[in-house]
């Protein structure tokens, strides 16, 4: 995992939306470091909880392994998620419409928060805003992903924006891709 669960962090981010589902503990302890102006405390994440978030990742681990297609030379040696996914008219695209509003987003944005585990949330913040500050073109990708396949494709052939110009971070591949992912998701409202 990209996170450590055993360092202490200066703060700890968790979706509200889900923090009836964690242990009454946890939440009281959520609730004093959220979003308020208060000093943030220190914390380890309970044991509980890092057995459910190591859970978490690992199927999504297993899912992103069992749907990539097998790489060839028909498909350009592709080791992802299958390309189709990124059409417009796909399934994959209906799902991913529907997931970003409401309960789905909320239940994504959770999911990233787990996965991303302890971080520091203005280190990382800083991070992100500071990378998009320092190129003309930024994209947050994941090595899998059909659909950042897609958009790096537009940019290159499309758009004919040369490589410099672009600071292409792949999540999957950063010490700290899953806690920037869950940023974004803060960010934009989309965890993907």
């Amino acid at each position: 995992l990209a996170a450590s669960f055993s360092t202490p962090m200066p703060t700890v981010h968790q979706s509200r939306a889900f923090q009836p589902l964690l242990r009454p503990r946890t939440c009281a302890i959520l609730a004093m470091v959220g979003d308020s102006n208060e000093p943030k405390k220190e914390m380890n994440r309970p044991l509980g909880d890092n057995i459910v978030t190591q859970a978490i990742y690992s199927l999504e681990m297993m899912r992103v392994k069992s749907q990539s297609e097998t790489p060839s030379e028909e498909n350009g040696n592709w080791d992802g998620e299958p390309k189709e996914w990124a059409e417009e008219d796909s399934l994959a695209q209906k799902v991913s419409r529907i997931s970003q509003v409401g309960p789905f987003a909320a239940f994504k944005q959770w999911v990233a928060d787990s996965i991303a585990g302890d971080y520091d949330v203005e280190k990382v913040t800083a991070r992100v805003d500071g990378t998009i500050a320092g190129s003309p073109v930024v994209m947050f990708s994941f090595t899998t992903c059909p659909f950042c396949l897609k958009a790096k494709d537009l940019f290159a052939n499309e758009l004919g924006i040369k490589a410099e110009n672009i600071m292409i971070v792949e999540c999957d591949e950063d010490p700290e891709g899953n806690a920037i992912r869950a940023v974004l998701g803060k960010k934009t409202g989309r965890t993907s």
